[in-house]
């Protein structure tokens, strides 16, 4: 599967090479700008989405990436996802998402300057939902699985400049999918199948760990 994601920078370089997988499975990561220590206060702002009828831009992404159509309702749902992945790690303060929604209006760069300026968060995390692509064919033997790509960076609020990031783009069928056979065979719970939306809280899960584990490395 080639990743729809190609992304380009002066500070965040991708190779073609790391972004084509077999199995469609893939996450790469990528550092930008210099080491920074201390973070432990975070603000999750809304995923960004692409939608005909509107949307919501991330400008705070490279320019150059290409957003597949969503929903608002789709791009919530990721969003809470973040949120819920970030609950199990409460060693780092979350802005309660009540107190993100009065950023409402303002782009993801003016949100974080404004909490750079009241000295609320260290860093912000933004995003986009670049695609989710939902099962298709039949159910046993589906032409197209399941998947769902995600890209996220964490923004120091200081700075102006990414510590973090990362793309996910996966479809079902990758460490989610083995542990749902082995909760069918072994455990004899019923069979399931994944939707996009599952599959993209699974990248959601996978994202904050992985950035959880660059913050623990640093702080």
């Amino acid at each position: 599967m080639t990743k729809r994601i190609l992304i380009h920078g002066r500070r965040l370089m991708l190779t073609l090479a790391l972004a084509v997988t077999t199995a469609g499975c893939s996450s790469v990561d990528w550092w930008g700008g210099e080491e920074t220590l201390g973070i432990r206060r975070i603000a999750i702002l809304p995923m960004a989405f692409a939608d005909p009828a509107g949307g919501r831009s991330c400008d705070l992404c490279p320019a150059d990436l290409a957003l597949e159509p969503t929903t608002a309702a789709q791009a919530r749902l990721v969003t809470g996802f973040f949120y819920e992945a970030m609950a199990r790690h409460p060693r780092y303060q979350v802005m309660p998402d009540r107190e993100v929604a009065q950023l409402d209006g303002l782009s993801m760069r003016a949100a974080s300057q404004k909490l750079a300026a009241e000295d609320r968060v260290d860093a912000v995390l933004v995003g986009a939902l670049v695609d989710l692509r939902e099962r298709e064919g039949r159910v046993a033997q589906p032409t197209q699985p399941a998947g769902a790509a995600i890209h996220s960076i964490l923004v120091d609020v200081q700075t102006g400049e990414p510590v973090w990031a990362q793309a996910f783009d996966r479809n079902d069928g990758g460490p989610g999918a083995i542990k749902r056979r082995f909760d069918v065979m072994v455990k004899g719970q019923s069979h399931r199948w994944v939707t996009a939306l599952g599959v993209a809280s699974e990248g959601a899960n996978e994202l904050v760990e992985n950035l959880v584990d660059k913050l623990d490395s640093e702080n």
